[in-house]
């Protein structure tokens, strides 16, 4: 069993920032912090850091309309490098409900 908390904060349009807690009930507690960065139009940078085992890793990342393409590698203590490769299609699209009314400024609808 593996209990996990996380939240993700936007820093700006091009960064965003990631903080996870992981407990497996046979391991301790791990703690997790990561930066994805913008840097061109549909390219990010990504880069983070864990803390039991300690882990340091670095990557890229591609979109494409439904697709994404990642590669990273990661810098484990008695490992070495751990080279990855991901690429995944997302099936639909978060959509907008077209009949919700919002109010503006002034609460006004």
């Amino acid at each position: 069993t593996v209990l996990r908390l996380g939240s993700s904060y936007a820093i700006s349009e091009k960064l965003c920032a990631a903080f996870e807690v992981e407990k497996h009930v046979d391991y301790p507690t791990s703690f997790k912090l990561g930066m994805d960065y913008n840097a061109a139009n549909n390219f990010f940078i990504r880069a983070g850091a864990r803390i039991n085992p300690l882990l340091f890793s670095f990557g890229f990342g591609y979109n494409v309309k439904n697709w994404a393409i990642d590669a990273g590698t990661e810098w484990h203590t008695f490992l070495g490098w751990l080279p990855t490769l991901g690429v995944s299609y997302k099936f639909a699209k978060n959509k907008i409900n077209p009949t919700a009314v919002s109010a503006d400024e002034n609460g006004e609808k």
